[in-house]
């Protein structure tokens, strides 16, 4: 009975100093990884409302103080506000919300040295939400669109305020004309940006062009009027031809050896266009689609009807797991003599997973979902007298296939960074527990005593380190899952036009309205599909 006592003591002694560090770790830890996560079950909310088109719901959830709270997720909160006015048709709110965004993403760069500091040792969600280039790419894309739509509706919304219901400014032709050039100011911008990124991203097939910067901007630059502003369109559909050989044949949604063409991306320049084609294309309908209609565009051919699709919502991201080897532990082995060996101790008493033999600790980076895109968009217009014409609406930007690219480059650039320091931080947990193993059966503790101590010190680090390096799930959530966009002209008259989804060759009608085509006066119709 003594004995055991003794024991007990024993083993109180050698744990509570080596314990209270742990303790004191993780609920620093704890409070840190807080800060600007939400949790699984608002988010999960926050996407049933987008799906189910419940703006209004969405809209009080984001603004409340539990949704990406905290100075690092504000561009983020910006976004989803922004995007929720905008799916609410209230334009001119959706913007105050984008140039926010816009003015701290481009801030973001230069970001405070402490902030620097805390992502070294706690997790990617401490750090500011800087946004994907996709996401930066899309914030000026809306931008624009609000703009536009602005200048067409001539009208404003003006929310409630106080005793005061919300009601509706009429716009003058000088601010409408306002809203057109700055719709053309920030399609300009936004071309400007995306050669800077082709610039920084040379030989790469990571996202670095946008065909929806060429399509939507060749319009807006259609809709100015002027022979110069028509040539500039012309150009932008020539380019967008380039840039869905060169750059979007890289997607799923695009090409079914998407794989192969990405794989020798950094040979193909060496080749003739044509060998690329017969050896690295099959070509979806999406592709062929999309092909026929920027080549009818690139000739000049006028046309005064759009017809703009937001379609589906963009996965989340979510974790998933990667593991590192600890081969450097094997170093350690050689301070070790005659007793059980660190590299023996993490597998058998720790019970670490290995990779070749090797003691591997596990990790998570974010990952988008593959979703690919399966729906095609037409629409049927029908003139008050004569047979209807059915058009195909390609599909300009597959959001999905662009955002799952992104994550497999963001996990690819910090797996090795995150992985190195994650290990040296097991190493320093593993080493701990190991000479709390050791030093308690020099003092006579049993071995199964020593391993039940060491074992549980080494699951509280890992509980510490696993806070301190959680994976950053923070995305632009209410963004589509794709883009499709087409351009017509239609004589001046009364139609209806009816929205056609086919999937699997079945076509469905998904919204029907009239429409009155008005001489000089170009129409985009703006749909959302969910």
């Amino acid at each position: 009975m003594v004995d055991s006592l003794g024991i007990r003591q024993r083993f109180v002694f050698f744990f509570i100093p080596y314990s209270l560090f742990w303790v004191f770790t993780i609920s620093s830890l704890v409070g840190l990884s807080g800060c600007a996560s939400t949790k699984h079950e608002t988010l999960q909310t926050y996407r049933k409302h987008l799906k189910e088109k419940r703006w209004d719901k969405a809209l009080e959830l984001a603004r409340g103080s539990t949704f990406y709270k905290g100075e690092e997720s504000k561009l983020l909160k910006w976004l989803e506000k922004g995007m929720l006015h905008h799916l609410k048709g209230e334009y001119f709110e959706s913007q105050k919300y984008f140039d926010r965004a816009k003015k701290r993403s481009d801030q973001l760069f230069t970001v405070a040295l402490s902030k620097k500091l805390l992502k070294s040792v706690g997790n990617d969600s401490l750090d500011h939400f800087y946004g994907e280039i996709y996401e930066r790419s899309m914030l000026r894309f809306y931008s624009a669109l609000n703009h536009y739509l602005l200048y067409q509706r001539g009208v404003r919304h003006i929310p409630a305020s106080g005793k005061t219901s919300a009601s509706k400014k009429k716009l003058s032709k000088r601010e409408r004309r306002r809203h057109l050039e700055a719709a053309r100011a920030h399609v300009v911008e936004w071309n400007a940006k995306i050669g800077e990124w082709r610039d920084e991203r040379a030989g790469k097939t990571v996202f670095k062009d946008d065909l929806m910067a060429k399509v939507f901007g060749a319009f807006i630059h259609e809709q100015i009027g002027s022979r110069g502003e028509g040539q500039i369109a012309k150009l932008l559909y020539k380019g967008a031809q380039k840039t869905l050989f060169q750059n979007y044949n890289v997607y799923p949604s695009f090409n079914a050896h998407f794989k192969k063409f990405k794989k020798d991306f950094d040979k193909l320049p060496k080749f003739k266009k044509g060998r690329v084609e017969k050896n690295y294309l099959s070509s979806t309908k999406g592709y062929k689609f999309l092909k026929t209609y920027l080549e009818k565009k690139a000739k000049g051919k006028k046309a005064n009807v759009a017809v703009l699709i937001h379609h589906g919502l963009i996965p989340g991201k979510r974790p998933k797991k990667h593991y590192y080897p600890l081969d450097f532990a094997v170093y350690l082995e050689k301070e070790v003599t005659g007793k059980m060996g660190i590299v023996d101790f993490t597998i058998q008493v720790l019970g670490l997973a290995t990779v070749g033999g090797i003691p591997s600790i596990q990790f998570e980076l974010p990952e988008i979902p593959s979703k690919p895109i399966k729906n095609r968009f037409y629409v049927k217009i029908s003139p008050q007298a004569g047979a209807a014409k059915t058009k195909s609406i390609p599909l300009i930007n597959p959001l999905n296939d662009i955002a799952k690219e992104a994550m497999e480059e963001h996990a690819a650039i910090i797996r090795l960074r995150l992985g190195f320091r994650l290990a040296a931080k097991h190493l320093l947990a593993i080493a701990s527990s190991y000479r709390a193993y050791r030093a308690a059966l020099k003092k006579g503790i049993p071995s199964i005593g020593a391993k039940i101590m060491a074992t549980g010190l080494y699951a509280a680090s890992v509980r510490a380190i696993a806070l301190s390096e959680k994976a950053d799930l923070r995305s632009w959530l209410s963004l589509p899952q794709g883009l499709n966009m087409a351009s017509f002209f239609l004589r001046p008259g009364t139609y209806k036009l009816e929205l056609l989804k086919e999937n699997e060759g079945k076509r469905e009608s998904v919204s029907i309205s009239k429409i009155e085509v008005e001489k000089g006066r170009a129409k985009l119709l703006n749909f959302q599909v969910l």
